[in-house]
């Protein structure tokens, strides 16, 4: 998608967090709490070359977790959110409930990438 929008003509800045895309992997685990801290750190940077002090955001699946509790924790660097394929996390959703299943392999497979058998 960000390459859609740099085609359009945006100025589109990306976020590759540990243990997901083509970032490094370690024994960590990028949760939304840190994602959310890595783009805390991010937008002064962006700031200070764009000479733009607030950004449209576009999250997908946990990106999207991050890019809505960046969101609530820094509105005023927040101009547009846009969230794609938003995981519904709250009491009995669907998706927990199966991950729930297979807790113990989640917790030995520290990967974003793992699928459970």
């Amino acid at each position: 998608m960000m390459n859609v929008f740099a085609r359009l003509g945006y100025d589109v800045w990306t976020m590759d967090h540990e243990g997901y895309g083509k970032s490094s992997r370690t024994s960590g685990n990028s949760d939304i709490a840190s994602g959310v801290e890595d783009l805390k750190a991010a937008a002064p940077v962006v700031a200070k070359e764009t000479g733009r002090s607030k950004f449209h955001f576009y999250g997908t699946s946990s990106g999207g977790l991050r890019a809505a509790a960046f969101a609530q924790v820094q509105p005023a660097s927040v101009d547009r959110l846009v969230l794609s394929a938003f995981t519904y996390k709250g009491e009995n959703a669907p998706t927990l409930q199966q991950r729930a299943k297979q807790l113990e392999y989640y917790k030995t497979h520290n990967t974003a990438c793992a699928t459970a058998p």
